[in-house]
């Protein structure tokens, strides 16, 4: 059968890579009020420990209220509203936001033009639009809870919420930092923007990704904004037409390339991963096949909380994935454990 081929091929995709300190206050508020996976991340519980006991009383309350509530994602989409030098000009910003266009920009996107009309009726009060934004919302990890809350607050309270948060934990856990982190995200910035100039767009984010990533037909921009705070993971999230991705910045970046004896925090994390009785048991269960969270905890008859704690180190080693249902075991990065621990113990060694 013949057939007239009307389409315009592969839509393009813009890609940017942006940086910011307000970005890694965000990304550090998300890091210290997610208990769940402190064990994985690079900085260690009591450093969170350390910078929260520096905030005030009433800043530690607003601590709590984000743990409670997730507002740090209401935080990350306000940080998108602008190109904000420093901290002074964005609660400025935000201070002066009318009522329903901040209730408009801390709710998520849900895709298309019809979707975001629904967002604006709801912003504006709308019930019927605000009961679809919830069940739109429902299943979707912290979504499900952080929607109904966000269209119940009262905005004028978490307005306050996030301009007592943001500029506490600045100067508590950033401005120490300032400096040095500043110096780490141009270098990475740098090295990224070079990288761009050689390679397709697709073929760049999956570079700095370090990842396959399929663009879907809505997004026609990404944004790639690194992080210091939530190393090793990536947080995915979508803004309207924009998929945004914080990751992790390099080591060369982090720690500069000139210590041949500083292993690579991945093959810290992926021995740290394999370092325990009970995740190469899950490792073992899942080289036989996918399994559910309920079969797993099951078959090694411990408690689904401690099951996810072990999950998530081996997600965050990038040894197991999740397929939505179920979890995977990713052979590819088992397969290459061997040659990270060879690469590292030759690195800087003199030819013979």
């Amino acid at each position: 059968m013949k057939m007239l081929d009307l389409s315009i091929g592969r839509p393009s995709v813009e890609v940017k890579v942006v940086s910011s300190l307000l970005f890694e206050a965000a990304l550090g508020l998300a890091a210290v009020t997610y208990a769940e996976i402190q064990d994985t991340l690079e900085r260690t519980a009591s450093e969170w420990d350390e910078i929260s006991s520096r905030l005030t009383l009433e800043a530690q309350q607003e601590l709590a209220y984000c743990a409670r509530h997730n507002t740090w994602q209401a935080l990350l989409r306000l940080l998108h509203g602008g190109d904000f030098a420093e901290i002074g000009e964005f609660l400025a910003h935000l201070d002066s936001m009318p009522m329903e266009e901040f209730r408009y920009e801390v709710l998520p996107p849900f895709g298309g033009l019809q979707e975001e009309e629904l967002r604006r009726r709801a912003a504006a009060g709308d019930e019927n639009a605000c009961d679809t934004l919830i069940q739109a919302a429902a299943g979707h990890g912290f979504l499900a809870a952080y929607v109904p809350f966000v269209l119940r607050e009262d905005s004028e309270v978490l307005k306050r919420h996030l301009l007592v948060l943001v500029e506490s934990w600045y100067e508590a856990a950033i401005l120490p930092k300032e400096a040095e982190w500043s110096r780490v995200l141009q270098r990475e910035v740098t090295v990224k923007r070079e990288m761009q100039e050689r390679l397709s767009p697709v073929d760049f984010v999956e570079a700095a990704l370090g990842k396959a990533y399929q663009p879907d037909p809505w997004v026609r921009r990404v944004l790639l904004v690194p992080h210091i705070a939530y190393r090793p993971w990536t947080i995915q999230a979508d803004l309207p037409g924009t998929r945004v991705f914080y990751y992790p910045v390099s080591d060369e970046s982090l720690y500069g390339d000139d210590d041949p004896y500083r292993p690579p925090a991945s093959l810290v994390l992926l021995h740290k991963a394999l370092g325990d009785e009970n995740r190469l048991r899950l490792l073992k269960l899942l080289s036989e096949g996918e399994r559910t969270l309920q079969e797993l905890t099951e078959a090694l008859e411990l408690a689904k909380s401690t099951i996810h704690h072990h999950l998530a180190l081996l997600r965050s080693a990038g040894l197991v994935v999740s397929n939505g249902s179920a979890y995977v075991l990713k052979p590819a990065m088992l397969e290459q454990a061997d040659k990270q621990l060879t690469a590292f113990l030759e690195r800087g060694r003199p030819a013979r």
